[in-house]
């Protein structure tokens, strides 16, 4: 394997220089689009020559090429900051040299960013630093009771009712017998004499 100018390895078989222009630019600019725009390609010629199972395989490895990259970017922006220019009064201000006067530099200063500190953070160790807890219970519960009920005294206009609305149970439930399904009723009622 051949290894292209930013370390991405190329198979021997993938030496289109096209491609390894294509895969390099993808490694510095971490988007398809970034890498088509650097290199002249459309980004569709891209997803054809993802077909290729060599370029796939040398795609994957620019992809953690470029993923290094973006994190290397991060931790230098977190611990080094960027220079940022110094606005007063809305002008812009410039460095002085050693006698006082005003340069051509603008004065700038290092400016560390909180918010990829945070994500820095949240990526390394989620367990600590994740915006929300995701967690599941199931609760199982059993609950039976034994209701007894006097039926002499149940006025037989709603004993009527019950039996209807057994029956219907009974109709809904194919091959189904309701008193085995009922608390209490797992045994044939005696018969009286």
């Amino acid at each position: 394997m051949a290894k292209g100018r930013v370390g991405v390895r190329i198979p021997e078989n993938v030496k289109k220089q096209r491609q390894v222009s294509f895969l390099e630019a993808y490694v510095v600019s971490g988007a398809v689009l970034g890498a088509a725009r650097l290199t002249g390609e459309a980004d569709t010629t891209h997803y054809e020559w993802m077909k290729d199972p060599d370029y796939a395989a040398a795609f994957v490895d620019a992809e953690k090429r470029a993923i290094a990259h973006l994190e290397a970017e991060l931790f230098n922006r977190v611990y080094q900051g960027t220079d940022e220019p110094v606005i007063y009064q809305g002008e812009l201000c410039y460095q002085k040299d050693k006698a006082g006067r005003k340069t051509d530099k603008p004065l700038t200063i290092k400016r560390k960013s909180d918010t990829l500190l945070i994500f820095a953070l949240k990526g390394k160790k989620p367990e600590v630093y994740r915006d929300t807890l995701n967690s599941n219970v199931n609760v199982t519960a059993n609950v039976q009771t034994n209701v007894r009920i006097d039926m002499s005294k149940v006025p037989e206009q709603d004993l009527n009712y019950v039996l209807a609305t057994l029956e219907a149970a009974r109709i809904q439930q194919p091959g189904g017998d309701i008193r085995g399904s009922l608390p209490g009723e797992s045994e044939t009622p005696e018969k009286e004499t």
